[in-house]
């Protein structure tokens, strides 16, 4: 197996049963203009079929993701309020 490293995703088109999904790499950035410059990078093309299941995959890991960050979250507001109440 080999490992494809991209900085972004850029588009998808789905056409025909196949997902083509672009992805894209940075090639400069210009601080001073707050500019970035991408060029295409890899473009996977898979049956319409794997991407829609790779969709929901996505999905659920998303929202894994979300409530564990809220939970987080909700911590650290709750710490930080007790912090400020004990300093009054």
């Amino acid at each position: 197996m080999r490992d494809f490293f991209v900085d972004r995703f850029a588009n998808l088109s789905i056409a025909d049963g196949v997902a083509r999904i672009d992805f894209v790499r940075v090639e400069n950035i210009n601080a001073e203009k707050k500019q970035v410059t991408m060029s295409p990078s890899l473009r996977l093309a898979i049956p319409f079929e794997a991407f829609m299941q790779m969709a929901e995959q996505f999905a659920n890991v998303r929202e894994e993701i979300l409530k564990k960050n809220s939970g987080q979250s909700a911590t650290m507001v709750a710490l930080d309020r007790t912090e400020t109440s004990a300093s009054h």
